[in-house]
């Protein structure tokens, strides 16, 4: 939509350059959309299992309850009821640990070869060794890069218990009781969902230390059956999916307390909203954490995928996968491969995963697949990218420009001067260099061209959410002038029209985007601060088929980008309405209507 004008009498006259309303709220939902598949095996098949080295939706799976990525972008599942651990690369799934016998044997040798029983928690770290929760067997198993396996924390034939903290996690007394989520923090130190003793159980990165880190025994609040754990990319905060207590919990590293960050105790559901003390989820078991620190929940019994976005203390908890009836209840099931995630069903999601990219993987257990959701990138449209007043496919330095597309932004907000370059996670570049943001919204993004775009061709990107655009080009020219639809009758500032004419000889005014270089030189983003702000380039009109003498032409002192241009209506002029147009550098604009008595 065009820029909208504000009046606000001011020397000269003045408007307020702002873009069609929009206010952004105190507390926004997460507004990235999804689209969803079935990345590993096949529903329609059911449980079970298909064999190795084919496609991973061709092939079966049985219970899958975890998910893991590696720095390449490969994928791995805790194929718990298979008593497997599969591994999906480039589309084709394989086998790295268990034979699909549910056992303990093969310590020291391929790890395809040896026995697992109900891997339940997968992690990988940043050399690629993959740890897996041996779940049944009470240990933790490390798979190394030359694939033999090894258990590095527990001791299976103690069975299940609580033993060996401050030794090392090998220990002839190292203990746990039915371990299941793992998760690494940023320094390398492994956590353990020790679910059976209520308990977060760490190794420390060099693998020499057992010690306990969250529950039961320590000055802070006690856990009730933890199964799954992701620690947020700055390492300040641990969030643990505390499934007896019905809620995810959040340890603080620096100060070791853990407060509620969702649930409230009872399993319940609650519709998407602010968090408050009441929010309740229905046995949560996934938990996972992006590279901005928003956190993705499995609500496991709702059967739904929701994120909280941090605020501060609290969040604002939204779904993104799983359908819910307008004003009902959640629906499980499976559907909806190929849409919108939240128009598809799932059945009691666990564990979860992302990758660099933003995907999200969701063990979809009821479903004995692993889905896998695909943010929707913003689009520019081809030709979406021009003058703000004109919407001519050019753009000028400092000029105010329009961009039209789709998933542009999650909501709309309006900023004020000085303009910013990141309006809730949505940026411009042009040329790489950042763009002060007028205005956005899904399908339009006002921006003003940075004064030191060089002419020729110009790439232009938008990134929200962190996802960005594919790159469109757009001509930049020294001097592209549009002109704006609302011209003033002055002194009065009253907007120009049939019913309210201006006199011949009188004076209107006229504002302008794209002028080109102006003398003093601006900043990006910045209001000019004075009247004296002048277009360097010359600036003529006509109304009609008359000149008309151009008085003043120069940024307005109130807004970002806007040229003011005073004229005198020629004396000589009957009463009609007549096309202004406006040149700058000998570039014509667009013209308006501008009626005359």
């Amino acid at each position: 939509m065009p820029f909208a004008v504000y009046t606000n009498t001011v020397n000269q006259g003045s408007l307020l350059l702002r873009l069609a309303c929009g206010v952004l709220p105190a507390i926004a939902a997460w507004g990235q959309q999804y689209t969803i598949n079935t990345f590993a095996g096949n529903q329609s098949l059911g449980a079970g299992y298909g064999g190795d080295n084919q496609a991973a939706t061709s092939d079966q799976l049985n219970g899958p309850i975890a998910a893991a990525v590696d720095a390449n972008g490969n994928i791995y599942i805790a194929d718990a009821l298979n008593h497997r651990v599969r591994k999906v690369s480039g589309g084709t799934i394989t086998t790295i640990a268990g034979t699909g016998t549910a056992g303990y044997t093969g310590d020291g040798t391929a790890a395809n070869t040896a026995e697992l029983n109900t891997p339940s928690g997968v992690a990988v770290d940043s050399a690629g060794n993959v740890y897996i929760a041996d779940t049944q067997n009470n240990v933790i198993r490390k798979v190394g890069t030359d694939g033999k396996i090894s258990t590095y924390a527990g001791n299976a034939s103690l069975g299940p218990g609580f033993g060996g903290d401050n030794n090392p996690p090998n220990s002839a007394g190292a203990q746990f009781s039915k371990p299941i989520g793992l998760a690494f923090d940023p320094s390398g130190n492994l956590y353990i969902a020790d679910s059976g003793n209520n308990l977060v159980r760490k190794v420390k990165s060099d693998g020499s230390l057992l010690t306990t880190a969250v529950g039961q025994g320590l000055t802070i609040q006690t856990l009730n059956n933890p199964v799954a754990l992701a620690v947020d990319p700055t390492g300040s905060y641990m969030y643990i999916a505390d499934l007896g207590g019905k809620r995810i919990a959040r340890f603080q590293f620096s100060n070791n307390a853990v407060t509620t960050l969702a649930g409230n105790g009872s399993s319940g559901y609650s519709p998407d909203g602010p968090i408050s003390i009441g929010t309740a989820l229905n046995n949560a078991a996934g938990v996972a954490t992006d590279a901005a620190g928003n956190v993705y929940i499995a609500d496991t019994v709702n059967s739904l995928i929701r994120v909280v976005t941090p605020n501060g203390a609290s969040g604002y908890l939204t779904t993104i996968a799983g359908h819910v009836l307008s004003g009902g209840r959640p629906i499980p099931g499976f559907s909806g491969d190929g849409g919108p995630a939240t128009s598809a069903q799932v059945n009691s999601p666990k564990g979860l995963a992302i990758d660099k990219s933003g995907n999200v993987y969701v063990a979809d257990t009821g479903n004995n697949i692993v889905r896998i959701l695909q943010p929707n990138r913003p689009s520019i449209a081809n030709g979406g990218i021009g003058n703000a007043f004109s919407f001519k496919t050019q753009i000028s330095p400092g000029a105010a420009a329009s961009i039209f597309g789709t998933g542009l932004a999650t909501t709309s907000s309006t900023p004020s001067a000085p303009l910013p370059v990141n309006v809730g996670g949505v940026t411009v570049t042009v040329n790489g260099q950042f763009a002060p943001l007028y205005y956005i919204s899904s399908g339009q993004i006002n921006f003003q061209v940075p004064w030191e775009t060089g002419t020729g061709t110009a790439s232009v990107v938008v990134s929200a959410n962190g996802l960005a655009s594919s790159a469109a080009s757009v001509q930049v020219v020294s001097a592209g002038p549009g002109l704006n639809q609302y011209i003033q009758n002055y002194p009065a500032y009253s907007i120009n029209s049939s019913t309210n004419p201006i006199p011949a000889g009188g004076t209107i005014i006229a504002y302008v985007t794209g002028s080109g270089p102006v003398s003093p030189s601006q900043n990006d983003g910045a209001l000019p601060g004075s009247s004296n702000v002048n277009v360097t380039s010359t600036c003529t009109a006509t109304i009609g088929s008359q000149n008309a003498v151009v008085g003043f032409c120069g940024l307005q002192p109130n807004s970002v980008g806007l040229v003011q241009v005073n004229i005198t209506v020629p004396s000589g002029l009957s009463t009609g309405t007549y096309p202004l147009t406006i040149s700058i550098n000998g570039q014509a604009s667009n013209s308006q209507n501008v009626s005359v008595n």
